[in-house]
């Protein structure tokens, strides 16, 4: 009897885990991101008028980055504009960044589908612990039944 009732906990844990998972990767930003073309409409290096103190040392230089992109927003079409402005310690550093993205030329950004006005270079990372869990309530979903199978058998 006490083998039936922890068979039955590992199924009903199992199944449990299985939907709080399934309803946690379902529901992830990463599924809600869309890729579209951007223009560089603007590239260069700032000089910052007082450096910014970091634990990685002092920041001195700002690279920033216009990118102009189309979206869906409610069924039509519209314009976006994302800006990249990350800090660095050195100018060499600053304008390798902004190489990478001359003013006009065309690179590919991700943008949240509800919130088409958050843009980024790189698509949310695949929510793996979520899925994780499915699999785990899986698992125990078949750990629980055969071990209730093999009680059955004695």
């Amino acid at each position: 009897m006490k083998r039936k009732v922890l068979a039955l906990i590992f199924v009903l844990g199992g199944i449990t885990g299985a939907a709080i998972g399934g309803k946690l990767t379902v529901q992830d930003e990463f599924f809600r991101w869309r890729s579209a073309k951007a223009k560089v409409v603007f590239s260069d290096v700032k000089q910052l008028p007082v450096p910014e103190p970091s634990p990685y040392g002092s920041f001195e230089f700002k690279g920033k980055v216009i990118f102009e992109y189309q979206a869906d927003k409610k069924g039509t079409k519209s314009k976006f504009f994302h800006r990249i402005s990350p800090f660095f310690t050195n100018q060499d550093k600053a304008e390798r960044f902004t190489r990478q993205f001359p003013k006009n030329a065309t690179v590919r950004i991700f943008y949240d589908v509800k919130n088409p006005e958050q843009a980024n270079l790189t698509k949310k990372d695949f929510p793996f612990l979520s899925f994780l869990l499915v699999l785990a309530g899986v698992a125990f979903v078949f750990a629980g039944m055969s071990f209730w199978k093999s009680t059955r058998v004695r």
